[in-house]
């Protein structure tokens, strides 16, 4: 499996990142979006894996793939609160949940995820 960057935008119309998975033969098998949210931030979002390649993981080595490029981000993702494979790989990855909220887009609860970079961050008064 390899991380291909969908400049073409050929696999989603998201204005922002579109990253896909490819099998050896350039097959997609899944896509993620990301989305500057700051000068610090990043979200993941618009997580897509092809049914046929669902709990294959795909959708990790997605997350994994851009845990690595955006390393030294704080990186954020928004899943339904009623999705608990997303929420459990979620926590999996090593995100933590940091609130729900309504969101205003889709009308859905969603719970907000938030992962550090690799480095701490440490603030003095």
């Amino acid at each position: 499996m390899r991380l291909v960057h969908d400049s073409e935008k050929r696999y989603h119309d998201c204005e922002h990142n579109t990253y896909i998975a490819i099998d050896d033969n350039g097959k997609m098998l899944g896509r993620i979006c990301t989305r500057k949210v700051s000068w610090f931030g990043v979200e993941f979002c618009h997580l897509f894996v092809k049914e046929d390649y669902r709990r294959q993981g795909v959708a990790t080595f997605l997350n994994n793939e851009l845990i690595k490029l955006y390393n030294q981000s704080v990186l954020l993702a928004t899943v339904r609160c009623e999705n608990n494979p997303s929420i459990q790989m979620m926590k999996s990855l090593g995100f933590t949940e940091a609130l729900r909220f309504g969101s205003k887009i889709s009308g859905m609860l969603v719970t907000l995820f938030v992962r550090g970079g690799d480095r701490e961050l440490h603030y003095k008064a």
